[in-house]
């Protein structure tokens, strides 16, 4: 399950039209690999949330969702 939403980068020039699709479900993840995932970003630059002005969230749900990230990829 995921929600999505219509929204802009967080960081500038803060781009409108961006697609974002969220994990409805928390994944863990050990200290190192979170340090290996934020050490070769920049400095925290990104903004606030916003408000939604207007826009929608949806949360998806599909009932037999079998296909793989990795046939997504190739």
């Amino acid at each position: 399950s995921y929600f999505r939403y219509m929204g802009s980068l967080t960081t500038p020039p803060c781009t409108e039209n961006v697609v974002w699709n969220i994990l409805g479900k928390g994944r863990e993840l050990s200290q190192e690999q979170l340090q290996l995932i934020t050490a070769p970003l920049p400095h925290q630059d990104n903004r606030p949330p916003q408000p939604l002005n207007g826009r929608s969230v949806a949360f998806y749900n599909p009932p037999n969702s079998t296909i793989s990230i990795q046939s997504l990829v190739q």
